[in-house]
C-alpha cells in the first residue's frame, strides 16, 4: 500500500490541519505548499490563508481526486510530481504539510533551505524533530541547520489523529528562514562540510576533533565536548579559523572524499538552484 511504502499516514483532523496552517506563519499573502497533499486536508485548511496553494501529490489517484476537489477553485494548483523533483517555487512561500515521515531529511535539506522558504510547519516523528530542533542536544543536523533556520516542536500529534495510525509518536516541527544568517550562502557547502568533518571524525572533544587542521584553538574551546557545541560557537570557530584557511579546506574536503555516502555532508549533496515556480495557479 502507499502509506506503508511512503511512510504516509494521513491526518484526519481538521482542527490539527488548521494549527499547521496558522504555525507555518508568513504573510497571509504568500504561497503555501501542502508537500504530499493526500487526501487535501491541509489545502483546505490553508484555503484560509490568502494567498495561492499549491498541493503536490505523486499518487495519480490522489492527484486525480485532488484535481477534483478544486476543480472550482483558482487559487490551488495541483502538481502530480515526486517531492524530490518539484520545482521549487521563485516566489517567497510557506510550508504546512505532513509529508512522508520517511522523506522527512530529504524534504528539509531540499525545501527548508529552498532560496525562497520563508517559514513552515510540518508534522515529523517526533525522535527526528527532536533532533534537528536540538531537543537532544547538538546533533550533526541542529548544528548543519541552525545558522539559516530556527526550529521548535510546539505540539505533539495523536496516533489516534491520523489513518492509519502510526506506531510512532509524531510532532509539529516549525522552521523560521533566519534573515541575516551567521554563514554566508557563498559559504554554506565548506560549513556543512566542517560540521560533517566535527561529528565524523568521532572524537569526544572539538580539539582532538579538529587536530589536522592545526588552528591553535585554546584549552576552552578545545576541551569542549562536540556533542555540547553550541551553533554560536561552531559558526565563529568556522568563520575565524577555517573559511578562509585553504590546508584547512582541503584537509576537510579529502576526508569528505573519503567518506561512505552515507556518512558525507548530506545537506551540501542537497544543494540546488531554484528552477521555475511551481507558483502562482494558472487561471
Amino acid at each position: 500500500m502507499r502509506s506503508a511504502e511512503l511512510g504516509q499516514n494521513f491526518l484526519r483532523s481538521q482542527r490539527t490541519a488548521r494549527r499547521l496552517v496558522y504555525l507555518a506563519g508568513g504573510a497571509a499573502s504568500y504561497l503555501c505548499v501542502d508537500l504530499g497533499a493526500g487526501r487535501g486536508i491541509i489545502t483546505s485548511a490553508a484555503l484560509r490563508r490568502e494567498g495561492p496553494v499549491i498541493a503536490i501529490e505523486s499518487d495519480p489517484r490522489l492527484a486525480a481526486r485532488l484535481r477534483s476537489t478544486y476543480a472550482d477553485e483558482p487559487r490551488v494548483e495541483v502538481v502530480e510530481q515526486d517531492l524530490m523533483t518539484a520545482a521549487l517555487p521563485s516566489e517567497p512561500f510557506v510550508i504546512a504539510a505532513n509529508p512522508p515521515f520517511n522523506l522527512s531529511t530529504q524534504l528539509v535539506r531540499r525545501w527548508l533551505l529552498a532560496p525562497h522558504f520563508v517559514s513552515g510547519a510540518l508534522i515529523v516523528e517526533r525522535p527526528f524533530g527532536q533532533r534537528v530542533a536540538g531537543g537532544f542536544g547538538t546533533t550533526k543536523l541542529s548544528l548543519s541547520l541552525a545558522p539559516f533556520l530556527a526550529f521548535d516542536t510546539p505540539a505533539i500529534v495523536r496516533p489516534a489523529e491520523f489513518n492509519p495510525q502510526p506506531r510512532v509518536t509524531a510532532t509539529i516541527l516549525t522552521a523560521v528562514r533566519r534573515p541575516d544568517p551567521a554563514i554566508a550562502d557563498r559559504d554554506r557547502t565548506n560549513y556543512w562540510r566542517f560540521v560533517n568533518y566535527l561529528f565524523e571524525r568521532s572524537k569526544p572533544t572539538v580539539g582532538e576533533s579538529l587536530a589536522p587542521l592545526r588552528l591553535g584553538l585554546n584549552q576552552t574551546v578545545g576541551s569542549r565536548s562536540v556533542r555540547d557545541l553550541s551553533p554560536e560557537l561552531a559558526e565563529r570557530l568556522f568563520i575565524a579559523s577555517v573559511r578562509e584557511d585553504r590546508r584547512a579546506l582541503a584537509t576537510i574536503s579529502a576526508f569528505e572524499g573519503h567518506l561512505p555516502a552515507r556518512r558525507s555532508s548530506e545537506l551540501a549533496r542537497g544543494a540546488e538552484p531554484p528552477r521555475r515556480s511551481g507558483g502562482r495557479p494558472a487561471r
